[in-house]
């Protein structure tokens, strides 16, 4: 759905950016960007071992099961380095990035991670020494919290799960503006139009990071000051261009600094030199950081998102802590830090479990389960009532259009409605089909025309014989000089084609090219229990068969992605739930229809009950 998302250029640009844009001091993380990278190196690492002449016929078809399954390590394997968490990894990928899994999988991508995190933590210290510890190190290990403040942190959680849901609606309107800009001013201009972005994202992130402590101006250290301080942490010692020595200014150490540096300023109790962050400066750089994250996203810069929603909730977090602290209790303020941090990953991304295990791998502070798992429980509960996640926005708001992605399970109520319907209800019937003998014009002709990823195969009767692949196709024209120099339809440079005329008379036998045991289902299947299959076993594509094996349809992901998304969801279940009511006649006949389909499911109870916007 996307071109080149897995390309050597594509690979190439991102490394480079990603480098420039990091090194730079801008707000943006490298956790994502790593993801992809992993994903991209994969790919390029077996495709050529599973596709290898002398292999061939040892190793299974490099085919999308295969693709998907090498995506996931690599994803896994590159958010293990970006975090220093392995178990993180393979729970972020498993959590987040996939519809399909295995045991096999499993094994695979943490083995990966393992050695990909020791490497990159054993790569920042220049290899030489194993560090134990994550990349965000909380000062203070033997300060804990208290029972009692297990209150603070749920209120902290609420309000970082009504942040992070501000945060994912104004990103999506903030993305629904920049396309109407687009498309108004800068039609045709997409390349013009992403520099200027680029451009205006940098002139407003400069000005507010460097202009905005400036102005605020310096403050003095204290005269004297407590050396037995837990923290060896110096704010004196950190780069500051603004302030003189001897003064330092709060905005500067947070605004200045790279992420993870400004992170672990946050997650200490105190410093040596008896400097402290202002409640006020803290609150201000949770508006700024808010702001410059909101701008910065569905840019063209390669920079991910989970850093500096951190930090977003570690000033806010830190400035709740020290609001308590003033009214004379003894609390560590960093460990407030850690909680507001979580609660705004959980509500923003949506994800539990790995939030949880990535956040106590790189803080190395498992004293704190108890309050992250609270702090992401609330955070997402609240978020989940108020807006999707920045993961399901960015599929279903992509520049491409809706991307045919799968849920791994859908809500439970929408699990009557698919009951209520039909393999055969969503498919699509008008399929383009193969002959188990066809000519090699006609299999040209069915390429250039159509973009579809498999074609089945059908004998005698339209009974399904098999399913064959878009690449199997290509590969045997190109051994038979069907389309040697002629590839620029299938992604090549030339742009003459062959007359499919004179090569109708060459025959090719398909029956041993297809897949002979493809996926099939009765056409009266609930599409809840397809939906099921399809997801578990990872299909691309579900031959609709009738009582003789006849093909009647076939069902995509395309297809079913239109009911998992929240923007398609509703328009597309009320023109299929429509369309059998027209069939089936009125709603007592439909709810007959429905019983026939799902015996013994909710289909006695009212159609009106479960989509009341039909009628």
């Amino acid at each position: 759905s996307i071109p080149e998302l897995f390309s050597l250029k594509t690979w190439l640009v991102r490394a480079f950016g990603l480098v420039l844009v990091t090194s730079s001091g801008l707000l943006a993380g490298f956790e994502d960007p790593f993801g992809h990278l992993g994903a991209s190196t994969a790919l390029f690492l077996a495709r050529p071992v599973y596709e290898s002449s002398k292999l061939k016929g040892k190793l299974p078809s490099f085919g999308h099961r295969l693709s998907c399954e090498q995506v996931l390590r690599g994803f896994a394997t590159g958010i293990a380095c970006g975090f220093g968490s392995p178990l993180g990894g393979v729970l972020f990928a498993l959590e987040e990035a996939s519809s399909y899994w295995s045991k096999g999988l499993t094994w695979h991508a943490f083995l990966s991670s393992v050695v990909a995190a020791a490497l990159g933590s054993a790569a920042i210290v220049g290899f030489q020494h194993m560090p134990s510890g994550g990349f965000v190190h909380l000062p203070d290990l033997e300060n804990s919290y208290e029972v009692w403040e297990l209150l603070p942190f749920i209120l902290i959680a609420l309000a970082t799960g009504l942040l992070s849901s501000l945060l994912c609606s104004l990103t999506a309107l903030v993305s629904k503006l920049r396309r109407q800009i687009e498309r108004c001013c800068f039609y045709r201009k997409h390349c013009l139009f992403q520099c200027l972005e680029v451009a205006l994202v940098l002139v407003i992130t400069i000005s507010c990071c460097v202009w905005v402590p400036h102005l605020d101006g310096c403050q003095p250290l204290p005269l004297q000051h407590n050396d037995t301080l837990h923290s060896d942490l110096r704010v004196d010692q950190l780069p500051s261009m603004l302030c003189p020595a001897g003064q330092y200014s709060d905005l500067a150490v947070l605004l200045l600094q790279t992420p993870l540096k400004a992170t672990e300023v946050l997650l200490s109790q105190s410093f040596a030199d008896g400097a402290s962050l202002r409640t006020s400066r803290l609150l201000v750089t949770t508006a700024i950081t808010f702001v410059l994250t909101l701008i910065m996203h569905d840019t063209a810069l390669p920079s991910g998102l989970w850093t500096p929603t951190a930090l977003i909730g570690a000033t806010l977090g830190r400035a709740v802590g020290q609001t308590i602290q003033s009214m004379g209790y003894d609390i560590h303020p960093g460990i407030y830090a850690v909680i507001g941090s979580v609660g705004m990953l959980a509500g923003f991304t949506r994800m539990t479990i790995s939030v949880a295990v990535i956040t106590l791998q790189m803080t190395n502070s498992t004293m704190l389960v108890l309050p992250i798992t609270v702090c992401i429980l609330v955070s997402k509960s609240v978020a989940d009532h108020l807006s999707q996640s920045i993961y399901d926005l960015g599929t279903t708001l992509h520049s491409l259009g809706s991307l045919p992605m799968l849920r791994s399970e859908l809500d439970e109520e929408e699990l009557p409605l698919l009951r209520l319907l039909s393999v055969h209800d969503a498919c699509t019937v008008d399929v383009i089909t193969l002959r188990t003998v066809e000519t090699r014009g006609h299999i040209l002709a069915a390429l250039i025309q159509t973009k579809y990823s498999g074609y089945p195969v059908v004998g005698p009767g339209n009974q399904v014989v098999g399913l064959v692949l878009r690449e199997q196709l290509l590969d045997i024209l190109q051994e038979h000089g069907a389309v040697h120099g002629f590839l620029n339809v299938f992604g090549g440079s030339s742009t003459v084609l062959p007359d499919a005329s004179q090569l109708d008379g060459q025959m090719l036998d398909l029956q041993m090219l297809c897949d002979r045991t493809p996926e099939v289902k009765h056409w009266n299947t609930p599409l809840a229990k397809a939906y099921r299959h399809f997801v578990a076993a990872g299909l691309r594509h579900l031959c609709i068969v009738d009582e003789t094996h006849r093909l009647v349809g076939i069902l995509t992901r395309s297809d079913l992605s239109l009911i998992c998304h929240r923007r398609t969801q509703k328009r597309a279940l009320a023109l299929l739930l429509a369309r059998k009511r027209e069939c089936c006649g009125d709603e007592e006949e439909y709810e007959q229809c429905a019983d026939e389909s799902d015996t013994g499911s909710e289909a006695s109870t009212p159609l009106s009950r479960y989509a009341p916007w039909l009628f």
